[in-house]
């Protein structure tokens, strides 16, 4: 969850795998926010994440992470934010719920835009779809047979 506070953008890890990051660029659109892609792909968090095993079954899921545009004071500032997160405060003994260095009111906006996600899904008749490239097409493939 964001706790970085209120963002323009939000980041979708593994993107260009399905149709659902298309449910969520309409749904940020709606909010006067955009999408964008993973900025670290070479990482592979797509593929180390809970999201994976879905994924190699041909489920298709959608991973995302706080932006980095910060509402009002832009991208550099917002990935300040992150990089002193990591380094004072990810995985060590000084990362505790401490409301003086995080701020959730964005982390509550991604999980709105999240929810409608889940909700159109909810309302459909049809299924998202995995894109023409991605490796996990074939699962889905193979399971609707």
């Amino acid at each position: 969850v964001n706790p970085f506070g209120k963002m323009k953008d939000v980041m979708v890890v593994g993107s260009g795998q399905s149709e659902l990051e298309n449910y969520l660029a309409d749904e940020a659109k709606r909010e006067g926010r955009y999408i964008r892609p993973d900025s670290e792909p070479e990482k592979g968090y797509y593929f180390r994440s809970d999201h994976f095993n879905f994924a190699k079954v041909g489920v298709p899921s959608l991973y995302i992470e706080p932006g980095t545009d910060y509402e009002g004071k832009g991208t550099a500032y917002g990935q300040k934010l992150k990089e002193e997160y990591t380094e004072k405060y990810y995985h060590q003994p000084s990362d505790e719920f401490d409301t003086a260095h995080l701020d959730f009111v964005g982390g509550i906006d991604d999980l709105k835009l999240l929810f409608q996600v889940g909700k159109r899904l909810a309302f459909e008749n049809s299924w998202p779809q995995w894109s023409k490239g991605s490796e996990f097409r074939a699962a889905r493939e193979r399971y609707m047979k």
